[in-house]
């Protein structure tokens, strides 16, 4: 069983024990005079049952609406308990130091206070510490080595020699059937048909060979940003994994 934190004065006023919270004193006096104060009463009664239920978020609604009623250090002690419960941990510090500023420094519940402020500032730190540490770690960057713009480079280099040749090989055909033409000798459709495939075919494996070499260019740039961005390791970069014990 939790032990209850309780300050005896506010036991005898409001009839009330909060685990692990402080019951702000009220006099009888106060309930009677102070609408505001009985309002605050059951927003502090219906707090305890959300903290006991483990229902913080709506804890924490019900005691700051006591303490915008009647203005109580205790109320920021629950409001804390809350907060440091729900793992909010700047507002649970913030709220603890409300209520050790407002409450008297002799007593044991502002000892506590304190003791939970800095167990809550070590973890608020070392959470800093590991929130830094992911951000300045250094990314795997994508490998790229070698082997992708040299063999994208070779393709293309193929590409535009058998383009070149088929553009080329047609040329000597048109020739002969532009003579033939003029000595009212002319090709025949079939022999046409094939130069002007050929004619074609050369013509675009010559653009396809282009649009390789400016990709291959594009990996060649990629290549030596990623190198130079590699900084103490100045080994290529490849897309492929690398695998074995000494890779």
């Amino acid at each position: 069983m939790l032990k209850c934190r309780v300050r005896a004065s506010g036991v005898s006023a409001w009839g009330l024990s909060a685990w692990l919270l402080i019951v702000p004193g009220v006099s009888r006096a106060e309930l009677d005079l102070d609408p505001d104060v009985e309002i605050a009463r059951r927003h502090f009664e219906e707090g305890t049952r959300r903290y006991e239920r483990g229902e913080y978020a709506q804890a924490i609604v019900e005691f700051e609406e006591a303490r915008r009623l009647s203005p109580r250090p205790a109320f920021d002690y629950n409001i804390a308990r809350c907060q440091d419960r729900a793992e909010q941990l700047t507002a649970a510090i913030e709220s603890y130091e409300r209520f050790i500023a407002a409450s008297d420094a002799a007593s044991g519940d502002v000892s506590s206070a304190r003791a939970r402020v800095a167990l809550l500032r070590s973890r608020l730190a070392e959470r800093e510490r590991r929130a830094a540490a992911v951000i300045t770690a250094p990314r795997p960057g994508v490998r790229l080595g070698l082997a992708p713009p040299i063999a994208v480079g070779a393709i293309a280099v193929a590409t535009l020699a058998v383009g070149a040749g088929l553009y080329a090989s047609v040329t000597p055909g048109f020739d002969r059937c532009r003579a033939m033409a003029d000595r009212l000798s002319y090709c025949s459709d079939t022999e046409l048909d094939t130069l002007e495939v050929r004619d074609r075919a050369g013509l675009g494996l010559l653009i396809a060979g282009g649009v390789i070499a400016a990709g291959d260019l594009v990996l060649w740039t990629l290549w030596g940003r990623a190198r130079r961005a590699s900084g103490v390791d100045a080994r290529p970069l490849t897309w492929l994994p690398r695998s074995g014990p000494g890779r």
